[in-house]
């Protein structure tokens, strides 16, 4: 059995394409990044990729995948321009879901703590601010 592994390259694939992929769309990215064949990294990616998704870390449908609440968490930062309290990315997102806050305040929360161990976002002082090269990528994005 495969340990959970290529976290932070199945993230990048996220960041990189910014849309839902498929399990094969992530293996072969990992592959690539790695250097190795995707057979080398089918297991690792696809236990990893499920054991995020059973843990409301990504969302899948129809057999793609994409970060629970990761477009409209950056659809937050993009919106408003400046740090974010926790409390203010959950009501955007509650508010783009048509959701309570009570309700996806624990997965907005879970992939704010994923985002930040993987330095995509920021936390300083209890506000959250987008790593700086997802900045000028949503900069560049919305000029």
């Amino acid at each position: 059995m495969s340990k959970y592994c290529y976290g932070d390259l199945i993230l990048e694939a996220f960041k990189e394409f910014r849309r839902p992929m498929t399990m094969t769309e992530v293996i072969e990215y990992v592959a690539e990044m790695t250097v190795k064949s995707t057979v080398e990294v089918r297991l690792a990616v696809d236990n990893t990729l499920t054991a995020a998704w059973l843990h409301g870390f990504v969302n899948r449908d129809n057999e793609l995948y994409t970060l629970a609440y990761g477009d409209q968490i950056l659809s937050a930062f993009m919106e408003m321009q400046r740090p974010l309290s926790l409390t203010e990315i959950v009501d955007y997102v509650a508010n783009a879901t048509n959701m309570s806050p009570h309700e996806i305040r624990p997965q907005v929360t879970s992939t704010l703590a994923l985002a930040c161990l993987h330095d995509f976002v920021q936390r300083n002082e209890g506000r959250y601010t987008l790593a700086s090269g997802l900045s000028e990528l949503n900069h560049q994005r919305t000029a």
